[in-house]
């Protein structure tokens, strides 16, 4: 996020878009009520730590 330090978010591209998909499929990524698109950063945080000290790909 903004004005932190950079980390590593994901292993592959390939994981990425798992996490992004991931994102989507769980309620992490939604619309707002007025149709805006929205992200809980601190669970899309979470989703990315664990994905990456996990190894997942």
């Amino acid at each position: 996020m903004i004005g932190e330090a950079t980390r590593i978010a994901a292993n592959s591209l390939d994981e990425l878009l798992d996490i992004f998909i991931e994102c989507f499929d769980s309620g992490i990524f939604y619309n707002d009520a007025d149709g805006s698109f929205q992200a809980d950063d601190e669970r899309w945080i979470e989703l990315e730590e664990s994905a990456v000290s996990d190894g997942r790909s």
